[in-house]
């Protein structure tokens, strides 16, 4: 199974670290808002084609890429 960095992290922290609970959150949470932020800039903003019988174009943010391949899926 794939692992982000950020899932890693966690388990390394869970397993081997002698942390508070509190700390290890906190620690968690800034990881995943780091990584949160450099996927979405990242990816950018991306001028797209529509796939199908009409032809348009649309603007595919950085924070829909996110939302739409990792939202609730880091975590």
């Amino acid at each position: 199974m794939k692992q982000s960095a950020v899932q890693w992290l966690e388990t390394m922290l869970e397993n081997w670290c002698d942390l508070s609970p509190e700390l290890r959150t906190q620690i968690i949470n800034h990881a995943k808002e780091t990584e949160r932020h450099n996927i979405i800039v990242a990816h950018g903003n991306k001028l797209k084609q529509s796939r199908g019988t009409t032809n348009f174009e649309y603007w595919y943010t950085g924070q829909e890429y996110y939302n739409d391949n990792f939202e609730n899926k880091t975590t």
